[in-house]
């Protein structure tokens, strides 16, 4: 790869990271999502790559694919909910602000609403844009080496919790973390985009029913136990 080659993907992830990251700090969720896709689809045409260049190639097995998503989105959604998200709490010192999901606890239609968004705005879109574009075009920069390889799952992962500061600090750290794991499970399906999609898509459900049914707090209380101690702890996380 040519110096001017990697000073142009050098710059494409700086400019996307910048269109991802600033409106999350405004707390405007998802509003860099759609200039960054309109960025990419504007990269691709020039560069007259199809969706292939984004990891969407049919998998060999799509039974496999969807078993394996059930079995990864569950265990990160659980692993999240238990360790990842208290864990980032307790680091940061401040609460997950869940305020852009409305009020779905109890609420099935907003649910139902809620796990519909996300499958098209994060399990989908941000997918292309995180993994099948921005790590892809690490590889241009970096290559696959195994430094290589590491860095492009941090920077990413990083990129990707800034994008989640609506959420406060421990939301961003959070999903960034979160993203470590995705980002490594993307390299390990050979930079192959639809077990991501769905494995993210499975994630977010599990979390939004969770939240709904009100057994993400009871999941949270189990190895990180809230501040105070005995009856009035218990009382406080119900």
């Amino acid at each position: 790869m040519g110096f001017e080659s990697t000073q142009s993907s050098a710059l494409i992830l700086t400019v996307l990271s910048i269109l991802l990251i600033v409106p999350s700090l405004r707390k405007q969720p998802g509003m860099g999502v759609l200039p960054s896709l309109l960025m990419i689809g504007l990269i691709l045409w020039q560069r007259r790559d199809g969706w292939q260049a984004l990891g969407l190639t049919a998998p060999g097995s799509w039974l496999a694919t969807i078993g394996s998503s059930l079995v990864f989105g569950i265990l990160i959604a659980l692993l999240s909910v238990m360790v990842v998200e208290p864990l980032s709490e307790r680091l940061t010192g401040a609460e997950h602000d869940l305020s852009a999901l409305g009020t779905i606890r109890g609420n099935l239609r907003a649910t139902l609403t809620w796990i519909a968004a996300a499958w098209l705005m994060a399990a989908a879109l941000e997918e292309i844009v995180f993994r099948g574009f921005m790590m892809r075009e690490f590889v241009r920069l970096l290559g696959t080496g195994a430094a290589a390889n590491l860095l492009n799952i941090l920077i990413t992962s990083m990129v990707f919790g800034l994008a989640h500061w609506y959420q406060s600090c421990a939301g961003a750290l959070s999903t960034g973390m979160v993203s470590l794991a995705l980002g490594a499970l993307f390299i390990w399906n050979e930079f192959q985009l639809w077990l991501l999609i769905l494995t993210h898509g499975v994630i977010d459900t599990v979390g939004l029913l969770l939240i709904y049914s009100g057994w993400d707090e009871r999941l949270k209380n189990v190895l990180f136990r809230p501040h105070g101690s005995g009856v009035d702890a218990g009382a406080r996380s119900e």
